[in-house]
């Protein structure tokens, strides 16, 4: 019963705060899958349905990361604040930057503060749900401009954090002082995105290279993908990464406007084989940046992730 109560009012918040014109619906081909988003082309998040309908959406300037948290609660990046915010878009915590700096990243830690990076400072804050600084990493750039300074990084179950240093061409690992502690040796790369999986392995997203490969503990490739090797899809550039529970490989794929077609679509997923098993592309949306994928009462999907 109270999961059914918990639905109902799920279902009332999202007519509260429907998107006013859903006529342009999305194709979703081979799985579906309901999904939150961040989108350039709109300068907003939304939660899709299966049937690619835009049921609930919250404008917000050039937004990036963004993730669905416990009691559908919402962290999102955008271009300089850092926000979690709830279904009727109360906003229930907030940092915020100053221009120039943007805000590419963010993401809940394992004690429940966040990590927001801030570039332009070139530093990564971790913040408590008071919204009190509790440390601030300061790391090194030779970037000659604040925006893609760095992208999706990723906190590490060792306290340290691997950056994609998008400018510098580079992934770095750094410690809790902002010391690397190791450059890894795939430079020069169209570094934006980086999944830390159990065991020491990585999946590396690889920008306008066009490209995403997996590592293992050891550093050696163990599995790639390129965009030669799909068959009737285009890569335009590699973003958000998801690794499903079932190995399947979910990919934003940035930069696809009102261009977009079933060959060259704003998300798609492969299995291990490199068989394409989902994409989706229509005019609803437009250069996608990150997804999360949710199952029917809007809580994330299991994926693989390090622990």
């Amino acid at each position: 019963m109270r999961k059914i109560i918990i639905s109902l009012l799920i279902v009332i918040s999202f007519f509260s705060g429907k998107a006013e014109d859903n006529s342009n619906k999305l194709i979703q081909e081979g799985r579906a899958y309901n999904f939150l988003f961040s989108e350039h082309a709109g300068n907003r998040i939304g939660i899709v349905n299966k049937s690619g309908e835009i049921i609930w959406e919250y404008k917000c300037d050039h937004p990036q990361d963004v993730w669905m948290l416990e009691d559908h609660k919402i962290l999102l990046a955008t271009k300089r604040k850092a926000l979690i915010i709830n279904m009727n878009k109360d906003v229930l915590w907030e940092f915020n930057t100053q221009e120039p700096n943007e805000i590419p990243y963010c993401q809940q830690l394992p004690n429940g503060n966040i990590a927001v990076g801030v570039e332009g400072e070139n530093c990564i804050y971790e913040i408590d749900t008071k919204m009190r600084i509790i440390h601030k990493i300061s790391f090194q750039s030779n970037s000659k401009s604040v925006h893609g300074t760095f992208r999706y990084t990723r906190h590490t179950t060792n306290g340290n954090y691997i950056l994609p240093l998008l400018n510098d061409k580079k992934f770095a690992e750094i410690n809790s002082e902002g010391e690397t502690v190791k450059e890894f040796p795939y430079s020069p790369i169209s570094a934006v995105s980086v999944l830390p999986l159990p065991k020491g392995k990585l999946i590396f997203g690889c920008g306008f290279n066009k490209k995403v490969f997996e590592t293992d503990q050891a550093g050696n490739t163990v599995w790639q993908l390129d965009n030669n090797e799909l068959k009737d899809l285009t890569i335009k550039c590699v973003t958000g990464l998801h690794l499903l529970a079932d190995e399947t490989l979910v990919v934003c794929n940035w930069g696809i406007r009102e261009n977009s077609s079933r060959e060259m679509p704003h998300i798609f997923a492969v299995d291990r084989d490199k068989n394409v098993v989902w994409r989706v592309w229509g005019d609803a949306i437009g250069a996608v940046a990150q997804i999360h994928l949710l199952d029917d009462d809007l809580i994330s999907l299991n994926e693989i992730v390090e622990k």
